[in-house]
């Protein structure tokens, strides 16, 4: 990934992969703290306020890759709000493409406001843009996907095709800064 994306070279594993586990020995709830092994890699590490790219790797074909921006600061969310507002086109090219199509469905709707958030004009056009508290896409992974050496393949292929988004995004939150 870090061919396409330069700023995750020199990133550890460490800086990105997420406990899989809890300490279980004087628990009397002995479920495991996930069923999954998952990383964001992202400039910076799973912290980071900048897009990621984020794999899920679990058994019964529930493993996926994808990315984007989690946000949990409001002014960068109103500052992509902002942004999408003036110039939607920068973001619909990319979700619009091809190659984004070929991985994903379009963006996660996690959290989605049912109505246009206050301050924006509900008649605009590409309002629905302005309506996601994230912007992430998603790709899900068989099992057979996982487990075939075609796998390290896809996903550079679906972090490759996502990158045009994370660099869009990243420059409206670096602007901030």
């Amino acid at each position: 990934m870090a061919d396409t994306e330069r700023d995750l070279a020199g990133l550890a594993a460490k800086d990105c992969i997420y406990r899989i586990f809890r300490d279980l020995r004087f628990s009397p709830d002995k479920t495991p703290y996930k069923t999954h092994f998952s990383a964001n890699i992202a400039p910076g590490g799973k912290n980071s306020k900048l897009c990621g790219f984020y794999i899920q790797l679990e058994p019964n074909n529930l493993s996926m890759c994808g990315g984007g921006l989690w946000i949990e600061d409001k002014n960068i969310l109103k500052a992509v709000r902002d942004e999408l507002y003036v110039v939607p086109e920068d973001l619909l090219d990319i979700l619009n493409s091809a190659d984004f199509k070929r991985y994903f469905s379009g963006l996660w709707d996690y959290q989605k406001l049912k109505k246009v958030p206050t301050g924006y004009d509900s008649n605009f056009a590409h309002a629905d843009l302005l309506k996601y508290k994230h912007y992430i896409a998603s790709n899900d992974m068989t099992d057979q996907l996982v487990a075939s050496p075609n796998l390290y393949n896809h996903i550079a292929e679906a972090h490759k095709t996502l990158y045009p988004m994370f660099r869009l995004l990243n420059s409206i939150i670096e602007e901030m800064v």
